[in-house]
């Protein structure tokens, strides 16, 4: 059954400015500004949407300056007391307030892609941070200093010093081309690391670099603080001005854990009669990864390949399309068709085993500076890129682009008369009413769009390399030798995402198919990299923009679930859909998983019945009673 949880949304984002005004020139929002967010498109609500807005409209009784700046202190007031939440902070001033916090900008720096501003010695007693643990995912953290605080952290709650229910909160915040977060610094300080992830989006400073905000509900100050901050950024709504589609509260199935890529009518017809003849009748599923037409474009040299692609919707290079056993023989698992560490058929090759056997030892989950990584990582780039580069090509999808907007012939099969249609109208005819979304990427699929299908020319699609920033790496050193970072992916030009989303959706919605998954979101950013988009943020809010009004304009009551997007550059984008999904794979033989895709949205559930106001962040459990931190997530 699939996670599904409430997530905030957007509207349309301001114009695009690098440069900080003044201090004197910034003009904070005040509540009696109008909004200017367009309606949303759907005209009901619900019952539980209207006891949410009555919620969040509930504002603490809280003193007028319940945060200031003074003499490089940040000072954080309650009813209670004052607290000294930050000392030694000299960069930032007040670019604006409003709730219970205020807005936090720098100006004057030289003009790079990256800064690091010290914020000085961070004062609480205990904290609850969420950072990035992956490209895809972000998790919660528990700590008592900012030395508890990782690299690529989008979100902080503190239990203040000295005095009971007294918290304050730290949004790092997405604007025009530059994305803020927190980590670290030298002799336990905060340290504010903003990036345009282009080296040629330069900026001397960010307006509202963070929003910094206090109170004594830590509950209520959360869904303020998100309202007060889409006020500002203009980029994305919350939830409580969203409509959630109602599928969210029907049983559903996913394929993803039953098939894999191998899924095929076939199959989905006996997974739903061993779920009805167990009394489980689903009334949602999924069609996860394995429907699409896709290729591997170094592979595929003929005209021949392309006319059979044209004529029955199939890939010439779709071998990763078909079962488990074919590709991996007996005993085959996800973990193998996600584990590059793992190369199947080679054992015999000394010179393969002891390449293998050193990753495993030295490289796999190392630190993103340490010698062996970087070794490895120039090894990767130079003599192994293309046994690299030819392992994810053999055993999995990750290089592979999407071909053709139609689904592939296990599915759409002209000859045998059979479609992706007709498939679902006999499990209907079968089943009774179900409604079924398909999966995709936002990039198309994982490796993007074809530059050599002649059936996606029309969007002018371009091979370039992501280039991701110095903290993600940090993250995730893996994605310095990736599939993505040895083949590239397949970038559609940018004035043409809204064709390549209607073509998508047009097919699914005209087979009957009445929403998306859309997955692989946040590791669209690292291709700004490659230099002329924009930038990070901008890229991302591009395409989700493009998605979102595609999904409105093919399915009813906005039928989309967000999926591997815990970046804030896509959860400060989002303008319209609601639901995403809370945490990492299941990987049944992984036991450092097991934290990761269950206790921490089911903790966040438990904590906090009532929807979050964006709540992909799992920051609902009360910082009184942390639960000790799980172990690492698997690298893989």
């Amino acid at each position: 059954m699939l996670t599904l949880t409430a997530l905030a949304a957007l509207r349309v984002p301001p114009s695009s400015r690098l440069t900080s005004p003044t201090k004197s020139s910034v003009r904070p929002r005040t509540a009696q500004q109008p909004r200017n967010f367009a309606p949303s498109p759907l005209g009901f609500q619900t019952a539980q949407l209207q006891a949410q807005q009555q919620l969040t409209t509930e504002v603490p009784r809280l003193p007028a300056d319940a945060m200031r700046l003074d003499d490089g202190r940040l000072i954080a007031r309650t009813d209670a007391a004052e607290y000294e939440l930050l000392s030694g902070i000299h960069d930032f001033y007040v670019s604006g307030s409003g709730g219970s916090g205020i807005f936090l900008g720098f100006s004057g720096q030289a003009n790079r892609n990256e800064h690091l501003l010290p914020m000085g010695k961070l004062g609480c007693k205990r904290l609850l941070s969420t950072a990035r643990t992956k490209r895809w995912w972000m998790g919660p953290a528990f700590g008592k200093s900012a030395s508890d605080i990782a690299p690529e952290t989008q979100f902080v709650l503190c239990e203040l010093n000295g005095g009971s229910d007294a918290y304050a909160l730290f949004m790092p915040l997405v604007q025009d081309a530059l994305r803020c977060t927190l980590r670290a610094g030298k002799g336990d300080t905060l340290v504010a690391q903003v990036q345009s992830g282009d080296a040629n989006v330069r900026a001397t400073g960010m307006e509202a670099a963070l929003y910094v905000a206090a109170g004594d509900d830590p509950y209520m100050l959360i869904r303020k603080a998100f309202e007060v901050v889409a006020e500002r950024l203009g980029t994305f709504e919350v939830a409580s001005r969203k409509q959630p589609p109602g599928d969210v509260s029907l049983f559903g199935w996913c394929t993803w854990d039953a098939f894999y890529q191998a899924v095929n009518p076939a199959g989905l017809r006996a997974g739903l009669r061993a779920l009805h003849a167990h009394g489980t009748p689903p009334r949602f599923m999924v069609i996860d990864d394995g429907w699409q037409s896709v290729t591997q474009d170094d592979a595929r040299p003929t005209a021949a390949v392309e006319e059979t692609e044209q004529k029955t919707g199939r890939a010439g290079a779709d071998d990763a399309q078909g079962s488990g056993a074919e590709i991996f023989g007996d005993g085959w698992s996800e973990e193998k068709v996600n584990d590059p560490t793992i190369v199947e058929g080679d054992a015999a090759n000394p010179f393969v085993a002891g390449v293998t056997e050193l990753y495993r030892r030295h490289i796999d989950g190392a630190d993103h500076g340490k010698p062996a990584v970087r070794l490895w990582r120039g090894l990767a780039k130079t003599v192994l890129r293309e046994q690299l580069k030819g392992f994810f090509e053999r055993n999995t999808p990750f290089s592979q682009r999407l071909a053709a907007f139609c689904a592939n012939s296990k599915f759409e099969d002209a000859e045998a008369g059979t479609s992706l249609e007709e498939h679902l109208r006999a499990l209907r005819a079968e089943f009774g009413s179900l409604r079924v979304y398909a999966w995709h990427t936002l990039g198309g699929y994982w490796g993007g769009v074809s530059t050599t299908s002649a059936a996606m020319a029309h969007l002018g699609p371009s091979k370039i390399y992501p280039r991701p920033t110095r903290s993600l790496l940090e993250v995730e050193p893996q994605l310095a030798w990736d599939a993505a970072a040895l083949a590239g992916g397949g970038m559609v030009t940018q004035d043409r995402l809204s064709l390549l989303y209607d073509g998508m959706h047009g097919y699914l919605a005209s087979s009957g198919v009445d929403g998306v998954k859309v997955d692989g979101q946040s590791g669209i950013g690292a291709f700004a990299g490659a230099g002329n988009l924009g930038g990070g943020p901008a890229l991302v809010r591009r395409h989700v923009h493009a998605m979102e009004a595609s999904v409105a304009a093919h399915f009813e009551s906005n039928r989309c679930i967000n999926c591997m997007c815990h970046s804030t550059e896509n959860l400060y984008s989002y303008r319209s859909t609601s639901v995403l999904r809370a945490a990492d794979d299941f990987y049944p033989r992984e036991e450092a998983s097991q934290p990761v895709h269950a206790p921490w949205p089911c903790h966040a559930i438990k904590a906090h019945p009532t929807p979050c106001p964006l709540a992909p962040h799992p920051i609902v459990p009360n910082p009184i009673a942390p639960t000790p931190q799980p172990p690492p997530p698997s690298p893989h």
